[in-house]
């Protein structure tokens, strides 16, 4: 018990020192003097514990310096460690600035007749997905349909929930309508760019970040329109979903 008692008092100024060069401020500069001195610190310290308990420096010195051999096989991991820090750190905020949160934006919503403007009657439905890129510039989209006939055109309009706004974005126009009758089919399905923007100016969309800002704040909505219905028969708005960091 008295051997042990010693051999810990040894060795515990080692470890104090290493876990002190992880954390100080300048440690890259410091850490070789740091070592000289602790590695000194810790003879003196075993030599008087040697005279106080009655050991040989033929006992304690080989411990001493097994500790210190400890210490400078530990430091180069504990650089790295600090080093990882740093770069992780530099990598977060990078991600910060290439999107207001640094996040991935999605979009899931379901397409129904009661979210129009006035509602209207129908069978038909569907679904959107809508993920914005982490660097705000592209869009990527699917829109699916059920149960519908003649759609004649998909857009992204602008305006919040329960309100008519102008078309900003097209997803889905063509001369042949499109028709779902058995069941769900994808209308639609890419990328959009600051290139397909519809500017609106009365509207406050001039430029693709007054679009983004607008998609982002739930006032903008899908809308699928028919030859029956040319305002449209089936609509959701772009809520947000849920945010991933990539």
């Amino acid at each position: 018990m008295r051997f042990d008692r010693t051999v810990s008092k040894v060795v515990a100024p080692s470890y104090q020192t290493v876990f002190s060069v992880s954390g100080y401020p300048e440690a890259g500069a410091h850490r070789d003097s740091m070592l000289s001195n602790a590695a000194l610190e810790s003879v003196k310290f075993a030599k008087n514990e040697a005279a106080h308990e009655g050991f040989g420096l033929k006992i304690l010195l080989p411990l001493v310096l097994l500790a210190t051999l400890g210490m400078l096989a530990a430091l180069p991991h504990l650089a790295n460690a600090d080093d990882n820090g740093q770069n992780e750190g530099a990598h977060h905020q990078s991600a910060q600035e290439t999107n207001h949160e640094g996040l991935t934006i999605r979009f899931h919503i379901r397409l129904t007749g009661d979210q129009q403007v006035p509602a209207v009657n129908t069978m038909a439905f569907g679904f959107a997905e809508v993920q914005l890129s982490e660097d705000n510039n592209t869009l990527s989209f699917e829109v699916v349909v059920c149960n519908i006939v003649n759609v004649i055109a998909s857009h992204i309009h602008i305006g919040a929930a329960g309100t008519n706004g102008p078309v900003v974005l097209p997803f889905f126009g063509s001369p042949t309508p499109f028709n779902s009758t058995r069941g769900c089919d994808t209308l639609a399905e890419g990328t959009r760019t600051s290139a397909n923007l519809v500017a609106r100016p009365e509207a406050g969309i001039n430029t693709w970040t007054d679009f983004i800002n607008a998609l982002i704040a739930g006032n903008t909505y899908v809308n699928v329109h028919t030859t029956a219905h040319t305002g449209g028969e089936i609509r959701g708005q772009l809520v947000r979903e849920q945010d991933d960091q990539d």
